[in-house]
C-alpha cells in the first residue's frame, strides 16, 4: 500500500443573510483533484480490502442551503439541503477496460435534506438521505451496479428540565427509520433493515 499523492484545486463561495428573526445561508464549493495511488476501500466477505488506484481524476461540486426562522410565536422552522456531485474516474491506463470509469463505491450523485419544527411541547423532524448508483468494482457494468436509494426518517423529541438551576435534564426521543421499508444496499449483498423504530432516553445532570 502506497500513500496518496494529490494535486488539489478548490474554489467556493458562501452567502449568509439575516432577516429579522430568520437567517439563510448558501454555499457552493467546486474542486478538481488529480490523485496518484488513490486509496480505495473495497469490502470483501468479512473485511475491507484497501487498494491503490494508479491515477484518479476527481471533479466535483458541493451545494448547501439552510434556513432558520421564526414562523409564529410558538413555532420555529429549521431546514437544510445539500447536494454533492463527484466525477471520480480511473485514468491510469487508456487501454484498460475501466478507463474513465467511476471508482468503486463512489456515487456520482448524493444529497440529503432535513426539516425540523421546534415547538414548546416538542420538536418534530424529517430527514431524507439519497445516494445514486454505485459500482462494486472498477468496471462500470450492470453486473457490478448497486441501485440508488433514498432513506426517509421521522423523529419527535422533547427535553424536560428539573431543579432550580435546571441542572437536571431528561431527553426523550422517538424515531421511525427507513419509512419506505426498502432493503437498500450500502454494500452489495448486505441489505439494510427495513422500517424500524428507536426510542432513546437520556439523562444529563
Amino acid at each position: 500500500m502506497s500513500p496518496e499523492r494529490a494535486y488539489q484545486t478548490n474554489a467556493g463561495i458562501t452567502w449568509a443573510g439575516v432577516f429579522g428573526s430568520s437567517s439563510i445561508s448558501l454555499t457552493c464549493d467546486g474542486y478538481w483533484n488529480t490523485v496518484r495511488d488513490k486509496i480505495v476501500a473495497i469490502p470483501t466477505m468479512f473485511i475491507w480490502s484497501m487498494r491503490n488506484v494508479g491515477k484518479v481524476t476527481m471533479l466535483g461540486c458541493d451545494l448547501t442551503a439552510s434556513y432558520n426562522g421564526k414562523v409564529t410565536d410558538w413555532l420555529r422552522l429549521r431546514t437544510g439541503v445539500n447536494y454533492s456531485y463527484q466525477y471520480a474516474v480511473d485514468v491510469t491506463d487508456p487501454q484498460a477496460k475501466n478507463y474513465r470509469h467511476q471508482i468503486a463505491y463512489t456515487p456520482r450523485h448524493c444529497g440529503s435534506g432535513s426539516l425540523v419544527l421546534e415547538m414548546p411541547w416538542c420538536n418534530v423532524g424529517y430527514t431524507v438521505n439519497a445516494v445514486g448508483e454505485r459500482y462494486t468494482l472498477s468496471q462500470n457494468t450492470p453486473a457490478y451496479r448497486t441501485a440508488p436509494y433514498a432513506d426517509h426518517a421521522l423523529s419527535i423529541n422533547r427535553t424536560f428540565e428539573f431543579g432550580k438551576m435546571h441542572n437536571w435534564k431528561l431527553h426523550l426521543s422517538a424515531e421511525a427509520l427507513n419509512l419506505g421499508n426498502v432493503n437498500y444496499e450500502i454494500i452489495k449483498y448486505y441489505p439494510m433493515p427495513g422500517r424500524n423504530y428507536r426510542l432513546t432516553i437520556r439523562i444529563a445532570y
